[in-house]
């Protein structure tokens, strides 16, 4: 409540208890949800307090990942001039909790989409064309009420270091668009500790506010293309960079022409 400002209103509380999974421990937390912000308590290993929060026009993204029953919320926000990011870590059976956080702080997000994308949606059919586990992060991560407007998937990217073996140089994914809303989708990996192989345990997803503080850029380089996100909050500029195949930069390009405001697209 000391966090709190005179006259703030809190609309959604979720507290997660300490939990350990696949060589990760987390201390118990508290992330609160206000009618101008978010704030996270943290318990330490000492006992003590750690505090963070920011305003909603602080606020930049959001990363969510699930592997297996660990879940993690990365939250980006501006403080002083540089970014900083609030993480919290759970069991996944409390993921739903954390989706709807997003989707509130989304809406309360002060920014105004650039455009509506008016008679534009995704057919059927593309959704169809989507691997399974695509198509189901799309259904379970696009914020009710928005449709989709537009959407690319990209497969996993290989370099080749000899004849026999193949190093991953970028995971498989998905880019999909409504009128408020940019989320990127890909695969993520079990920690290194528990990694066996190159199998895919789980998805990492990013969610941004399309506006005009949302910049995008493409450019190649080595065999594969790097899809830069800025997101501007005044004078304070953070950056999210996502490896993606050559074969989809000319796709790629055409969506974030049509539907952001590019910095550059080189080739």
């Amino acid at each position: 409540m000391d966090r709190l400002t005179h006259g703030e209103h809190t609309t959604q509380l979720i507290y997660t208890p300490s939990f350990s999974c696949l060589g990760v421990s987390s201390l118990p937390s508290v992330l609160a949800l206000t009618d101008l912000g978010w704030h996270l308590l943290e318990r330490e290993h000492d006992g003590a307090l750690r505090g963070s929060g920011a305003r909603h026009a602080q606020t930049l993204w959001f990363e969510l990942s699930n592997v297996l029953l660990l879940g993690r919320l990365r939250i980006a926000y501006a403080v002083d001039g540089a970014t900083a990011h609030a993480t919290i870590e759970f069991n996944t059976v409390m993921n739903a909790l954390y989706v709807e956080a997003i989707y509130r702080l989304l809406r309360a997000a002060p920014d105004e989409p650039v455009a509506e994308d008016a008679g534009l949606s995704v057919s059927f059919a593309q959704l169809e064309a989507l691997p399974y586990k695509f198509r189901s992060a799309l259904m379970d991560f696009t914020p009710p009420g928005e449709a989709l407007t537009a959407l690319h998937a990209w497969p996993t990217t290989h370099r080749r270091i000899a004849l026999w073996w193949k190093r991953e140089v970028a995971p498989a994914g998905v880019i999909a668009l409504t009128a408020r809303t940019l989320l990127l989708v890909r695969d993520e990996t079990v920690p290194a500790a528990l990694r066996r192989g190159t199998a895919r345990y789980g998805k990492l997803a990013h969610f941004m506010v399309r506006s005009g503080e949302l910049e995008a850029q493409i450019a190649a380089s080595n065999g594969i293309a790097n899809m830069r996100f800025r997101v501007h909050r005044g004078s304070d500029t953070a950056a999210l960079q996502v490896d993606v195949p050559r074969s989809s930069e000319a796709a790629l390009r055409s969506l974030l022409a049509r539907h952001c405001t590019p910095v550059s697209i080189n080739a």
